[in-house]
């Protein structure tokens, strides 16, 4: 009889914890759900508030990624440059 009641109890624990799991994982998504429009005045933000150091730097460390393969001309490895 004894087995019953901790089974059941057992089963209601881990109801309860998936139930509360499933609530968090609502809230979080809500939280993160942002418009496009507050993407962009966010990353505006950010990047108005940064110096101009900073600025050039990070500007260049793209350029640096953006030029994979070395030949000035802002391509990635194997991609070929636009037609002009």
């Amino acid at each position: 009889m004894a087995g019953r009641w901790t089974k059941a109890l057992g089963l209601a624990g881990i109801l309860g914890l998936a139930a509360t799991g499933a609530v968090v994982a609502r809230e979080d998504r809500k939280r993160r759900a942002y418009s496009a429009e507050e993407i962009r005045e966010r990353l505006q933000q950010r990047y108005a508030e940064i110096g101009d150091d900073a600025r050039a730097e990070a500007t260049e460390a793209w350029r640096e990624r953006r030029d994979a393969d070395g030949d000035g001309l802002g391509t990635t490895a194997g991609e070929q440059p636009a037609a002009p």
